[in-house]
């Protein structure tokens, strides 16, 4: 019987909808900070799977967090560490 009850209550709808949310409150949003001054925070991406154009499938994306401006690169799903480093210094 209490197995049949427990169901009839998790499928309730008036159960469901009257029952006390017990979950914490979200708290308020705070925004990050802004950098002091232009490339001094960056932030990046991989879009990944893209269809093939040149012989790239992936765009290595770089932006300021300050100025938002965005640096697109193009690159292969491959790209590694060791290979994403020189192409942040050329851009």
């Amino acid at each position: 019987m209490r197995h049949d009850v427990q169901l009839f209550v998790r499928t309730c709808p008036r159960c469901q909808f009257s029952k006390a949310d017990h979950s914490l409150q979200p708290g308020l949003l705070h925004p990050h900070s802004t950098p002091p001054f232009p490339f001094h925070t960056l932030s990046t991406d991989l879009l990944t799977d893209l269809p093939v154009s040149n012989g790239f499938d992936s765009v290595l994306v770089f932006v300021c967090l300050f100025s938002k401006r965005a640096f697109f690169i193009p690159t292969r799903k491959q790209l590694t560490a060791e290979g994403a480093a020189p192409l942040f210094l050329k851009f």
